[in-house]
């Protein structure tokens, strides 16, 4: 799905800039969120290629939902991005840098991003949040997500042009093309089923259709808004 695409495309990027890159999973197999009980897996899994590579001290740290809350305490972190989550740490200077990336619905965790941002300034750490704002869904973003390996989400234009067609036929798009409810509660998925291969089997955070969706709405989704 465009999660594990988006990480390839992440990788790449890292990898041409001279980084190592790392991806850890979580203890938890079953959920897939992180917890504190991972700090120190974390912490083996970055000594063990920091070991194999002969990368240097410095460790970035990129993660989201739990995973962004987590990115914040990777053990010896010189910078995080926490992506659709705010910092369980103490707002003092101890904190790391810290960008947070948030979408726009999600005003609750807007707000406290926000009064985080300004404590950790106030406290002398370099702190910024970046925010995600909802996009028109049209089938260029249901064939491909970004350019290069990892972009692919419908095999072709024209199942894209057909998926797009359903949803707005049964009103899930508005007349300037955006989703008008969230796609983790609507029942979208009857109506473009027919359209989209039976690869994609439209279960929320493994189909790569979905997650596409989620980021449209922009409510809460590992995101590539921003990456650079």
């Amino acid at each position: 799905g465009p999660s594990a695409d988006l990480s390839r495309r992440r990788t790449s990027r890292r990898l041409g800039r001279g980084w190592a890159v790392a991806a850890i999973s979580s203890k938890d197999r079953h959920s897939g969120c992180w917890g504190r009980g991972d700090r120190e897996r974390i912490a083996a899994a970055t000594k063990w290629v920091r070991e194999r590579t002969g990368a240097g001290p410095a460790t970035v740290a990129l993660g989201a939902s739990s995973g962004g809350a987590a990115a914040c305490y990777v053990p010896g972190v010189d910078a995080s991005v926490a992506q659709i989550m705010a910092s369980p740490l103490h707002m003092g200077s101890a904190h790391p840098p810290v960008r947070f990336v948030h979408m726009e619905r999600d005003k609750r965790r807007a707000a406290m991003i926000h009064h985080q941002v300004a404590a950790l300034r106030a406290a002398g750490v370099d702190a910024g949040e970046m925010v995600v704002h909802p996009e028109p869904l049209d089938a260029a973003a249901l064939y491909r997500r970004g350019d290069g390996p990892g972009g692919e989400v419908l095999p072709t234009p024209e199942t894209a042009e057909a998926v797009v067609a359903a949803l707005r036929r049964s009103g899930f798009i508005d007349e300037r093309g955006y989703l008008v409810e969230d796609p983790r509660r609507s029942n979208w998925r009857d109506t473009v089923r027919e359209a989209v291969p039976a690869a994609d089997t439209l279960v929320a955070d493994a189909s790569p259709v979905s997650e596409i969706m989620n980021v449209a709405f922009a409510q809460h989704e590992f995101t590539d808004a921003h990456l650079e």
